[in-house]
Parts: C-alpha cells; sequence; structure tokens
C-alpha cells in the first residue's frame, strides 16, 4: 500500500492494520489459543496466537501437515523486529521450519516457513495463498 499524498500517508499510519502471519513449526503443540507476552529487544511485545487443528487447516489451506508438525495463526499486536519468530521460540521451545537463527533443531528448508496470509485495512481484507516451500 503505498500513499501518494501527505494526507493519505498520515491516515494509513494512524488507521489500525490487522496483520495475520501463518508460521509451520517442526514440533506437536496442542490445539489451543492464547496471547504471547514476552518483550522483544528490551521493547513489549504482544502476539495473538491460535494453533491449528487438522480440521482447521484442511478448511483455510485444503491441506494438513504431518501430525509431528503444527501450523499457528499469528496475529500481531505489536511490530518488533523477529517478534514471531522470538516469541515461537521462548513460548514453545521449537522453532519455525526453516529458520536457522531460532530454531533449536536445525532442519532447515531453503525458505522458512513464516507467511504473512492476512492483511486488513480500510475494512478491505488481503489474503495471500501459502508458498510451494509450506507443503511437505
Amino acid at each position: 500500500l503505498i500513499a501518494t499524498n501527505p494526507q493519505t500517508a498520515r491516515l494509513i499510519q494512524e488507521t489500525k492494520w490487522i496483520k495475520q502471519y501463518v508460521a509451520l513449526i517442526d514440533h506437536p503443540l496442542d490445539t489451543c489459543t492464547g496471547i504471547i507476552n514476552t518483550p522483544v529487544n528490551d521493547k513489549d511485545a504482544c502476539t495473538k496466537y491460535s494453533i491449528l487443528s487438522q480440521v482447521q487447516q484442511q478448511n483455510l489451506f485444503n491441506h494438513t501437515w504431518p501430525k509431528n508438525y503444527s501450523v499457528i495463526l499469528f496475529e500481531l499486536l505489536t511490530g518488533r523486529k523477529h517478534q514471531i519468530r522470538q516469541h515461537v521460540y521462548k513460548e514453545f521451545r521449537c522453532g519455525i521450519v526453516g529458520d536457522s537463527r531460532y530454531n533449536p533443531r536445525k532442519q532447515f528448508k531453503q525458505k522458512m516457513c513464516l507467511h504473512a496470509y492476512k492483511m486488513q485495512i480500510f475494512n478491505k481484507t488481503f489474503i495471500a495463498d501459502l508458498p510451494a516451500h509450506f507443503y511437505l
């Protein structure tokens, strides 16, 4: 989204965005929802999450992953560098598939399985399909 004038730029900055991300985790986790309130780089950071069941995975992505993986939907309430990656590591003690920095298992794919899935602004919703490297 690009502003073409200063008034539009200010409006975009002041508007609440809803940003949802999907991550593939190389560890089985029980289906649940919650909020992570753990500082990132000494700054407050808050992330809502939902660990998706096999049925939810099928409904959202028309695909299910093996049971030794988890698919988590995140909504950022703050925006810090590496926020989701650090929160996954600190909260669940595992990492995102392909994350060479915060994944203690060091199971790598060529690309990290963290994806900006949905954005909402001005009552408009933008959804981006999962990239091919998510599908095992």
